[in-house]
């Protein structure tokens, strides 16, 4: 008989210990926002998160107000739905908002890269030396120069001048902050008595280009990856992203405005 109880409660202080790990003692504390666990442990809402995200989304802001927190697969989420509110939440201490953590474990299940000791300290050493200060002018200089050579190319065209182009206003801008941003931090083509300026920044357009494409193709994989989907065969046709399926972590809206414009100077 007491062999029986002892079991019982082995198997008792397990089941609370297992409780306890999977978070479903954890209760709102003082100055928090609404937390929502769902039904399922550890679970919690990720099923319906990951079935229509925006309606789960909505129903949330719905219940609990702009800002909320749930849990999914093991992970309790924050989300703000107020873009107005960012400000003041990026503003804390680094002591009460602090994304190390999270970074780290995307970056792992996404890249497959562990980082080591230091490896925020050289993020901080080089962030300092490139985006503070002098630095800070020369990186200014260089994106400058790289936005007028994606935007303003054909400005001398005659033809040019007078030619709308029509666009998508987030594709424009996604497509000209990437290739400037990339061109600013690695480089520009070099020029000499054997290559003209105009041929090096020919060749930096056309270089930032097709590395954007590329990088759309991985860029739309991204959400899969950060959710930890797998494609069973890596060498069939990538399908289209439901774009309705995630609230966050995307950089593509589902919807987009088209604009026209022309070149003046």
């Amino acid at each position: 008989m007491a062999s029986v109880l002892l079991i019982l409660l082995t198997f008792l202080v397990a089941l609370l210990g297992a409780l306890y790990l999977l978070g479903f003692f954890r209760q709102r504390q003082p100055g928090e926002p609404p937390l929502d666990k769902g039904l399922i442990p550890w679970l919690g809402h990720v099923l319906e998160f990951r079935r229509n995200t925006w309606r789960f989304l909505e129903r949330m802001e719905k219940k609990h107000g702009d800002v909320f927190t749930v849990q999914l697969a093991g992970f309790y989420i924050t989300f703000i739905q107020d873009p107005m509110s960012f400000g003041a939440f990026v503003k804390e201490s680094r002591e009460k908002l602090d994304f190390r953590k999270f970074a780290s474990h995307l970056v792992r299940r996404v890249f497959g890269y562990s980082s080591i000791q230091n490896d925020h300290d050289i993020l901080n050493a080089s962030s300092n030396r490139h985006l503070k200060g002098d630095g800070l002018e020369v990186m200014t200089q260089a994106m400058m120069v790289n936005l007028q050579n994606l935007m303003l190319h054909n400005v001398d065209s005659s033809s040019d001048r007078v030619t709308w182009r029509e666009e998508k206003l987030f594709a424009y801008c996604y497509n000209i902050v990437f290739r400037a941003g990339y061109l600013s931090l690695y480089g520009n083509e070099p020029f000499d008595s054997k290559i003209s300026q105009e041929k090096a920044k020919e060749k930096d357009r056309a270089k930032s280009e097709a590395l954007y494409h590329e990088f759309r193709k991985y860029d739309q994989l991204f959400p899969r990856l950060a959710y930890g989907f797998e494609l069973i065969n890596p060498d069939e046709e990538i399908p289209e992203i439901d774009y309705s399926r995630y609230g966050f972590g995307t950089m593509q809206p589902d919807r987009d405005l088209q604009f026209r414009y022309r070149l003046r100077y």
